[in-house]
């Protein structure tokens, strides 16, 4: 791709065109697998499907507290025609059913035990009487397989229940081990490498000089690579420099599986690590400049099959071109599908203006009115405004081809935080 800086972006690619250059320089994708324990899988993403080894329940049980009895015995019978029975044993939650019903027989049963022989249904604790110490009368009839949760009924053996590439949540743990399994295969989450450029950046905990700013991109693509249950590394803060950028770029390249770089990637005479990451390997710098604001400068390059992703110097855009084309790639990386976002639809207060041909990433402002929500454009969102990222509610995507959204339309916003 032909060298930017000092003349400008030629062509700003739109996003999709962008992922797919890009994904089908980096080929195929396989990561290692893993066994973990089930109680260290939370978040963790599946090698492969899991089937289950046993049925769920693994018997029929009783769903409620009652009598376990031959449902045909009980037709007719009614609160005023109460059908006389006589009371079998009893079976406990945890054992087996060691008493039989038949015909005229109830066994007193609570909820969870095992169904014993020679009955099909359950009638509810509250619909009989017990007139004497071994007798009972039910009050309602029932029909086979009343109240009674049937083997197989929650998970039948062999099945498949979960698929891989599901990202693990609590109660995909809560299915592993109600299957008996101790042990899963997760697929091995990629090291992300995260290295800052910039002679004006400054460590966190050291003293601020004049012209100097605190390093904010590295600790936000730190957060966010942990926060898609990937491993972050951090590579630390690099002056311009050419020879020290192709030093720090290369030692993240032998550690990392993939590669962020934030700043240097615009198109001035100082903004030079596109060259550099062209000049580590090939096919090299593959996009350079794409259609969404606020992340014009963002670049997507491979090295050598290892994936690196350039990021504006400014933190919203950063944060803008993570979410476009990081989230993707890491995605893509553990075989997951991208994680369910909260959506709200709301009802514009004022005209957001966009660039026509370009993505924009409107921040804003979210309540309710009523039954409904309405969205209000924050007054300041710069692509160096951190807090305006702070400040919004939501984000509203204004598709390339749409020039802004008026007041009063009806608008999809993703949801940064719950609304108050």
């Amino acid at each position: 791709m032909a060298e930017a800086r000092g003349r400008g972006f030629k062509e700003l690619i739109r996003v999709e065109p962008a992922l797919q250059r890009f994904f089908e320089a980096l080929g195929e994708t396989s990561r290692p697998v893993e066994q973990v324990p089930i109680m260290n899988a939370l978040g963790r993403v599946l090698a492969s499907d899991v089937k289950s080894k046993v049925d769920i329940p693994p018997f029929d049980r009783a769903a409620m507290d009652g009598y376990a009895v031959v449902a045909e015995d009980t037709f007719g019978s009614s609160s005023t025609n109460p059908l006389m029975f006589d009371i079998a044993g009893r079976v406990d939650i945890g054992g087996k059913a060691k008493v039989r019903g038949g015909r005229g027989r109830a066994v007193s049963i609570v909820t969870g035990a095992p169904i014993p022989p020679d009955t099909d249904a359950v009638i509810m604790l509250e619909y009989t009487r017990k007139p004497k110490e071994l007798t009972v009368e039910i009050l309602k009839a029932v029909t086979p397989g009343d109240n009674v949760s049937r083997k197989g009924e929650d998970v039948q053996k062999d099945s498949v229940i979960l698929r891989r590439g599901t990202v693990l949540k609590p109660q995909d743990i809560g299915m592993l081990a109600g299957i008996g399994s101790t042990t899963v295969d997760v697929v091995l989450p990629p090291l992300v490498g995260v290295l800052s450029t910039g002679d004006e950046l400054t460590q966190l905990g050291d003293a601020l000089e004049q012209g100097k700013i605190y390093d904010v991109n590295r600790p936000v693509s730190l957060s966010l690579i942990r926060e898609m249950g990937c491993i972050p590394m951090d590579l630390g803060i690099c002056r311009d420099d050419p020879k020290a950028v192709a030093t720090a770029l290369r030692e993240g390249l032998s550690k990392a599986d993939v590669l962020l770089v934030s700043a240097g990637t615009s198109v001035g005479e100082r903004d030079i690590v596109p060259s550099i990451v062209n000049s580590l390997g090939s096919p090299g710098v593959l996009v350079h400049g794409v259609a969404i604001r606020p992340a014009v400068p963002t670049g997507l390059a491979v090295i050598d099959g290892k994936p690196i992703v350039l990021l504006p110097g400014f933190p919203v855009a950063a944060m803008v071109a993570f979410d476009a084309f990081v989230k993707p790639l890491l995605n893509r990386l553990l075989g997951s599908e991208a994680t369910p976002i909260p959506k709200v639809k709301a009802r514009m207060l004022r005209r957001v203006p966009s660039h026509g041909g370009l993505r924009a990433y409107a921040r804003v402002k979210v309540r309710r009115d009523g039954d409904n929500y309405v969205a209000e454009p924050l007054r300041v969102s710069g692509a160096g405004v951190i807090s305006s990222m702070v400040k919004a509610d939501g984000l509203l995507i204004i598709p390339e081809d749409k020039e802004g959204v008026e007041e009063g339309e009806v608008v999809e916003v993703i949801l940064l935080r719950p609304v108050k």
